[in-house]
């Protein structure tokens, strides 16, 4: 009698087949949600730092009107908006520096002056911003990916939109002297331009003699008074992206402006 072989211990070719396609199918999940989790790693460190960048731009930009200045005899606007730049006027230790923002080219950008110690210095500064954010060297990019902006100003209790005209006030309201006024045709006395009194024939205070006209110190009553931009109480900016930038829509910040001296 022969005895029975008993069959080697092992896996059969079958076997091992199968068990590389689990551990292949295995592997693959696993790899796809590594993959996963460092794909959403990237995003998140990416908006992390597109918010961090966001959050600097824009405490730069409250901190330019925080330190917003009026400058009574410098012949330039303390804050303004043609549509394209927004030009502020903020004090420093030394004088007065101009700081324009504007948006070109997909990008917004920042750019300041040196710092203005006389009329003519800040005119020029004025003059320079112009072209400054266009050709100047020393411009910045705060934010790539803008696609355009918007500027509001609080003024009558209300927002409105800051190129608008309703803004002009005279500056003999806030006690500044105006140029001195030719003599009032049609009178027998002239009238100061700076005072509000008429003299001449029978001289009455605030009257002019001649014609009777007011001769008050508000523009409406004095013509010959000179225009200035009245400063907002409040500044909204609203900033349109381009689609994919991952900032989520237009965003809207708006800051309150303390009353200036």
């Amino acid at each position: 009698m022969h005895a029975r072989r008993r069959p080697a211990p092992g896996f059969t070719l079958i076997e091992v087949m199968v068990a590389l396609v689990v551990l292949s199918v295995m592997t693959l999940m696993g790899w796809r949600g590594i993959e996963a989790m460092l794909r959403t790693r990237e995003i998140a460190q990416a908006n992390l730092e597109t918010t961090a960048r966001l959050q600097t731009v824009l405490a730069q930009w409250e901190q330019d009107l925080l330190q917003l200045e009026e400058g009574r005899d410098s012949g330039v606007d303390a804050l303004s908006f043609d549509g394209a730049t927004l030009r502020i006027t903020r004090h420093r230790p030394d004088g007065l520096q101009l700081v324009a923002w504007g948006v070109r080219e997909g990008s917004l950008y920042r750019w300041e002056s040196r710092v203005a110690r006389t009329r003519g210095e800040l005119q020029a500064a004025w003059a320079q911003s112009q072209q400054a954010l266009v050709l100047d060297g020393r411009r910045l990019k705060a934010l790539d990916g803008v696609q355009g902006w918007q500027m509001y100003f609080y003024r009558n209790n209300s927002w409105s939109n800051a190129q608008s005209a309703d803004d002009m006030e005279s500056a003999e309201k806030d006690g500044a002297q105006p140029p001195a006024s030719s003599a009032s045709k049609g009178g027998s006395g002239s009238t100061a331009a700076n005072a509000g009194t008429a003299t001449g024939s029978g001289s009455a205070s605030g009257q002019n003699s001649g014609n009777g006209t007011s001769a008050g110190t508000d523009k409406d009553k004095n013509p010959n008074a000179p225009s200035r931009k009245k400063l907002p109480t409040g500044v909204r900016m609203q900033l349109q992206f381009q689609e994919g930038q991952g900032y989520g829509g237009p965003l809207l910040r708006q800051i309150m402006l303390g009353p200036q001296s």
